[in-house]
């Protein structure tokens, strides 16, 4: 049963870089074929919009797992968790980072939850995973 799911999309400035490629690619197609401009830049808007939709990482929690990235674990294996303010962020993806760490971060988000691994025969000391909504991240977690 799914506890919590989300595609952790990008901010809305990324998502209106479509709309300016859309000026780019008339621009490039008219001088070679005119008739075929518009209907070029449509497909290009609808091309990386469907990119920037379907790269988005996906965070999902389950009765039984936690999935970020495509990477999952079992729910028995997950420690402390910890909802990072936005303050602490850059510290913490920075300075404090250990390289180990499992990352699932989308960069124009600023919410980030980290996520303590248990598992004694995994090398992985944390995930740290960026979510719109790590206050409802934290709770799905802590629930299982």
């Amino acid at each position: 049963m799914i506890v919590y799911r989300e595609r952790v999309l990008p901010s809305i400035g990324a998502i209106a870089l479509p709309v300016l490629l859309f000026p780019s690619a008339i621009a490039i197609m008219l001088p070679l074929n005119a008739p075929l401009a518009l209907p070029v830049a449509v497909i290009v808007i609808v091309a990386f919009s469907a990119y920037i939709y379907f790269s988005s990482p996906v965070i999902e929690v389950t009765d039984k797992t936690f999935t970020a990235r495509g990477a999952t674990i079992a729910i028995e294996h997950l420690g402390e968790v910890e909802s990072i303010p936005k303050e602490r962020s850059f510290e913490e993806l920075g300075p404090k980072l250990d390289a180990r760490a499992w990352l699932s971060i989308q960069a124009s988000v600023k919410g980030l939850v980290k996520v303590e691994i248990t598992d004694e025969s995994d090398p992985t000391p944390y995930w740290m995973v960026s979510t719109r909504r790590p206050a409802m991240l934290e709770k799905a977690l802590k629930a299982n």
